[in-house]
């Protein structure tokens, strides 16, 4: 089960990023700047993924979690396949709307699952196995969609049965979106867990969960707003690097993804075992508060690196940069989330999961994109000072975003 979540999870990244491939395209034939690109990225796919979140969790906590999640699964891979339709910015933006719902449905829907599927000591692997799937789908989409625009690019437009001739760039998200079909069947075939810790009728009410987040806020106002940021950077560095190879050392889409596809496939993957096998090691070691100091040390780790890679004249340098970035990235998205099950009531799972997100959506998803386009169109007015865009955001945001998840290990109690 975890596999196929797993799965889902990677296919969930692949149609949230492979718009970060297709900037060039997509600028030229919609006729749009960066800044509408970043709304595209963030506020389109993050206002309904943020918003939705709540209720959802609401959903998730009383009805079959499975069920939840594969029909969102089936939003989210047909309205990607819209996304290559669109002939306008306003068109994206719409179907960028319901990548957002359908995606909404996952995490907290997983996150509950697993808690139920494992005991607290192994939940971190558990959970960075589920949260590496977001790593490969990073980099399976930089791959996927590179090989596929080199494909196509070579030959003219693709003539798709239906459709007629279609750009690169759209074929690259009608395919990818329908092939996605496949794992919401599998999604829906899975068996729906035993909850356990609480009776099944057992139905926590608003004030319940308001009491809960009180009398948890020392650690969890802290790692929200610490891993908010780091979802910032996250989605800033998601959003712009294809572009920032393409415009600063003239990689085309096809070697970038091929080159950084591959680079943040196995970083990215190996950095969230690494955190799930590491907070493993603390947890049986006696160390205190295994969870979120693993997610700590991640946060903190990346700040050299990723101030560091946008900056270097070399692109290959950058690429080798980028390695540890997309391991540090990796490492504190299992665990993380763990140590928050580990303290909450089976009956919340799904609504505090939801908070969880929600915070990294509206930071994250909202302003990561945006803060790189606004720097790069309102303050340099030159789409060549995109690496000095990145390096300000990470250089600026990540340090807070350690100092608060450290913040959170000394205000836990577990």
């Amino acid at each position: 089960m975890v596999a196929i979540l797993s799965l889902a999870y990677l296919v969930s990244f692949v149609d949230r990023t492979i718009l970060s491939l297709l900037i060039e395209p997509i600028k030229a034939d919609l006729h749009i700047t960066d800044t509408q690109i970043a709304l595209l990225q963030g506020a389109a796919f993050g206002l309904f993924y943020t918003v939705m979140g709540i209720p959802l969790g609401w959903a998730v906590d009383r009805y079959s979690r499975k069920s939840i999640i594969g029909l969102g699964c089936s939003l989210w891979c047909v309205m990607t396949a819209a996304c290559g339709l669109a002939g306008s910015f306003g068109q994206m933006f719409v179907a960028r709307l319901g990548v957002g719902l359908g995606e909404a449905t996952l995490s907290p829907g997983a996150a509950s699952i697993i808690a139920d599927l494992f005991p607290p000591k192994r939940r971190a692997l558990a959970m960075s196995v589920y949260a590496m799937g977001g790593s490969l789908g990073v980099g399976l989409s930089l791959l996927a969609g590179g090989l596929v625009v080199g494909l196509v690019s070579s030959g003219g437009p693709l003539v798709i049965p239906l459709l007629g001739p279609v750009a690169p760039w759209q074929a690259v998200m009608i395919i990818v979106g329908l092939s996605g079909l496949v794992v919401a069947i599998a999604i829906l075939s899975m068996p729906e867990p035993v909850r356990r810790g609480a009776a099944v009728s057992s139905q926590a009410n608003a004030r319940e969960l308001i009491a809960f987040m009180k009398s948890e806020w020392g650690q969890l106002g802290n790692q929200f707003g610490g891993i908010a940021l780091y979802g910032l950077v996250s989605y800033a560095v998601l959003g712009w690097i294809p572009a920032m190879f393409t415009r600063l050392h003239g990689w085309t889409a096809a070697e970038v993804g091929l080159r950084y596809g591959t680079v943040f496939l196995v970083c990215g993957g190996g950095g969230a075992l690494a955190g799930g096998w590491l907070a493993g090691q603390l947890a049986r070691r006696g160390v205190a508060k295994y969870n979120l100091r693993v997610a700590a040390i991640g946060v903190t780790a990346l700040i050299p690196f990723g101030i560091a890679a946008p900056l270097v004249s070399n692109g290959w340098l950058a690429l080798a940069l980028l390695g540890p970035v997309a391991f540090c990235f990796a490492v504190p998205t299992g665990g993380s989330i763990a140590a928050i099950q580990q303290i909450t009531p089976n009956r919340l799972r799904g609504q505090v999961a939801s908070l969880y997100y929600l915070t990294i959506g509206l930071v994250g998803l909202l302003l990561g994109p945006l803060s790189v386009a606004l720097l790069t169109d309102q303050l340099f007015r030159d789409p060549l000072r995109l690496g000095w865009s990145l390096a300000i955001v990470c250089g600026v945001v990540q340090p807070v975003a350690a100092w608060l998840m450290w913040r959170a290990v000394k205000q836990s109690h577990t």
